[in-house]
C-alpha cells in the first residue's frame, strides 16, 4: 500500500486475476473507489483541526465534507459537476493542509469564520492570494457560487480554475462578478 500527498490510498502489486476479489472486497466494506468521488472531492484537502489540534481556531476535517457537498450541488446546478478544483482547508493560519497553494484555500480565522484564498495552481506550483476575509462557514459556497458561474462561461478550454483566476484578476473579478469596486477583502490585497 501507499499513502499519496492527496491523502489517497494506492493498493500496488496486484495480479490481474485478484483484481476482481479486491474490488469485491471493498465494496462489500463500504470502501469507494476513485471513480466514485467527484473531481471537487477528490482534489479536497483537509487538517484535522478541532478537536485533535491545539492550535486550531475553529474547524476543517469535520466541516470540510459538508462544504464539498454543497460544492457538488452548486457545480451540478451549473452544468460541470465533475470539474476538479483544489480545495484544501485549515481550521487555523497554520496550513497544515496546504491551502496556500490551492485553486480555493479556506483558512481558518475566528470562530466557524474562514479567509478565502484563491488562484492557486492545481498542481500546488502558485501561492494563492486572500480575496475574502472573516466568511462564515456556511457563507463560503454561496460566496463562490458567483465565481464558479464565471468560470464556467469565460474560461477557456481545459482551464483550471486557479488558472482562471490568476488570468482575469482579482480586479475585474470584484467588478464583473461582485458588480463592487470593493467587496469585504483581505487588507493588503
Amino acid at each position: 500500500m501507499r499513502l499519496t500527498a492527496q491523502q489517497s490510498l494506492i493498493l500496488t502489486d496486484i495480479r490481474a486475476e485478484d483484481r476482481d476479489a479486491i474490488d469485491a472486497l471493498l465494496l462489500e466494506y463500504g470502501i469507494r473507489q476513485i471513480a466514485d468521488f467527484s473531481g471537487v472531492r477528490r482534489y479536497s484537502l483537509a487538517c484535522v483541526a478541532l478537536p485533535t489540534c491545539s492550535l486550531a481556531i475553529t474547524e476543517a476535517e469535520r466541516a470540510l465534507p459538508e462544504v464539498i457537498d454543497e460544492f457538488e450541488v452548486v457545480l451540478d446546478e451549473l452544468g460541470i459537476p465533475n470539474e476538479e478544483i483544489a480545495i484544501r482547508m485549515t481550521g487555523c493560519p497554520n496550513g497544515c493542509a496546504r491551502p496556500y497553494v490551492a485553486e480555493i484555500g479556506l483558512v481558518g480565522r475566528s470562530l466557524d469564520k474562514y479567509t478565502i484564498y484563491l488562484g492557486g495552481a492545481f498542481n500546488g506550483t502558485r501561492l494563492s492570494v486572500p480575496f475574502l476575509d472573516l466568511v462564515p462557514l456556511r457563507e463560503i459556497v454561496p460566496r463562490l457560487r458567483p465565481l464558479l458561474a464565471y468560470y464556467r462561461d469565460c474560461a477557456t478550454d481545459d482551464e483550471n480554475f486557479g488558472d482562471f483566476i490568476k488570468r482575469v484578476g482579482f480586479d475585474h473579478l470584484r467588478q464583473t462578478v461582485f458588480n463592487e469596486s470593493k467587496p469585504e477583502e483581505v487588507s493588503g490585497d
